[in-house]
């Protein structure tokens, strides 16, 4: 989706006017589902005709289709989201690193794309992130202060006050969050993870928070974690709208300063009365 990006116009139009100057074609290689949207996006903001492309089921496939190209690959550029963006995730840093090893003498770009937005659209978005933490707060999923010292427990609390009545649903989605923390934990800023998944049998998104001053320990992490954030999306969700979601809810934690007043609330109600 980084062709919804408000950076992406101005990236591919740099792009293009160096594939220009140096004489070479381009080719796209994309996940799977969104390789003719790119190339469309490419086209549109570089006036020139459409890429070729190619598309890929995984990031993991990467290595494996770029041989596959018809012509060499001299030259790569990856496009990316800043880290503690919501669409960033640590597996990008490892793109660069494994086209690195696998061409040695081929050239390497990574553009972050750049944020571009009004002051209508940067007051929309707070708006917006506002009324995620009431509505979280009005339906029970945040917590303070929390006494769980291990980061399983963490999760196992946080998903429960989603779902009070339904254990059976708060012991397999808690595991399954706990599973992916421990694998590729993300953090949006220092001390505070996120953790996001697809959940069936739910009909709109729910956002759970929680901190512990003391912080929770995480062997991938130097620093403790002493904010988690869950968000559970339907599993019919489109991936347009799960992003936005996971957009908001950054963007919360960075205009509202929220992490710090986390960690230092005695009980819900006092992130209210500071906002």
């Amino acid at each position: 989706l980084c062709d919804r990006h408000p950076g992406f116009a101005s990236a591919a139009s740099s792009i293009a006017r160096l594939a220009n100057r140096l004489r070479a074609r381009i080719r796209i290689l994309a996940l799977e589902g969104q390789g003719k949207n790119l190339a469309r996006a490419f086209s549109a903001a570089s006036g020139d005709s459409a890429p070729a492309f190619a598309e890929i089921p995984a990031w993991k496939n990467l290595l494996e289709s770029s041989r596959s190209l018809q012509v060499p690959a001299r030259f790569f550029v990856v496009f990316s989201a800043r880290p503690q963006e919501a669409s960033w995730h640590p597996a990008l840093e490892r793109i660069p690193h494994r086209l690195g090893e696998e061409y040695p003498d081929a050239n390497i770009l990574l553009v972050y794309l750049a944020r571009e937005h009004s002051s209508s659209d940067q007051e929309a978005e707070i708006k917006a992130s506002v009324d995620l933490l009431e509505t979280a707060m009005a339906k029970g999923t945040v917590r303070v202060a929390m006494e769980q010292a291990a980061i399983a427990d963490g999760i196992f609390e946080l998903v429960a006050s989603a779902f009070p009545f339904d254990r059976k649903t708060v012991t397999k989605t808690a595991a399954r969050l706990t599973e992916i923390v421990q694998r590729q934990p993300l953090e949006i800023e220092p001390g505070v993870v996120l953790i996001h998944d697809r959940m069936p049998g739910i009909s709109s998104p729910i956002l759970c928070l929680g901190s512990r001053k003391q912080g929770f320990r995480l062997s991938l992490l130097e620093r403790s974690v002493q904010v988690l954030v869950i968000i559970l999306v339907p599993e019919t969700q489109g991936a347009e709208d799960h992003l936005a979601f996971l957009s908001e809810t950054a963007r919360l934690f960075k205009e509202k300063n929220l992490a710090r007043r986390m960690v230092e609330a005695k009980r819900p109600d006092d992130l209210g009365e500071t906002g």
